[in-house]
């Protein structure tokens, strides 16, 4: 059954809530050791992270800023006009309530296109088998991609089972992510 993004949100948004603390910290766990495992592999160097601060429904980000890492991490800041910047952050970040209520660093420097290889992770509401998501309906990445897709080597989105769907229409403007992580493994996107 298809049905339009609005509803596919909902629905999954309330899949989404259903599972509990425990669920959503230990399957934050298994996705983000599947994340270092494949940067520690294919990477060598160091390398940039663009990664989001999560709410308290979404794949948990919390400890991947907390721990130490050889790699750049960037956390999002949003602006007034509905755009967002990303923000080099370390263990002396401060963090304060931003857009939503979700954490935002007050202060660093702003990611720039460079030579060093970067990767976006993004969270999801939902997403399909072809790596199509569904996020808040805000726009904020898909805007910021819009201008910067180019200089990134790859999108993974970060996401719980629960929140596949059949098939999400894509649309002009949708970026397609190059991968997704669940707590059952990786997706890769096939068209990528």
């Amino acid at each position: 059954m298809l049905h339009n993004k609005t509803a596919l949100r909902q629905i999954c948004l309330e899949r989404r809530a259903q599972l509990s603390p425990s669920e959503k910290e230990h399957f934050s766990s298994i996705i983000f050791d599947a994340l270092n495992q494949e940067i520690s592999t294919r990477y060598s160097h160091p390398i940039h992270i663009l990664c989001y601060r999560s709410t308290s429904n979404e794949v948990s980000t919390t400890l991947y800023f907390e721990q130490p890492m050889a790699h750049q991490r960037y956390a999002p800041q949003t602006l007034e006009d509905g755009n967002m910047n990303w923000i080099a952050v370390n263990q002396d970040t401060c963090w304060q309530k931003g857009a939503f209520g979700i954490l935002e660093p007050t202060d660093g420097e702003i990611w720039q296109p460079a030579d060093t290889t970067t990767i976006l992770l993004s969270p999801i509401v939902g997403f399909d088998q072809q790596c199509n998501r569904i996020g808040m309906g805000k726009g904020f990445f898909d805007r910021w991609l819009a201008t910067y897709q180019q200089h990134i080597d790859c999108i993974i989105g970060l996401a719980f089972s629960c929140q596949a769907c059949e098939t999400i229409n894509h649309e002009p403007h949708d970026v397609p992510l190059h991968a997704i992580i669940t707590e059952k493994g990786w997706i890769r996107c096939p068209s990528i």
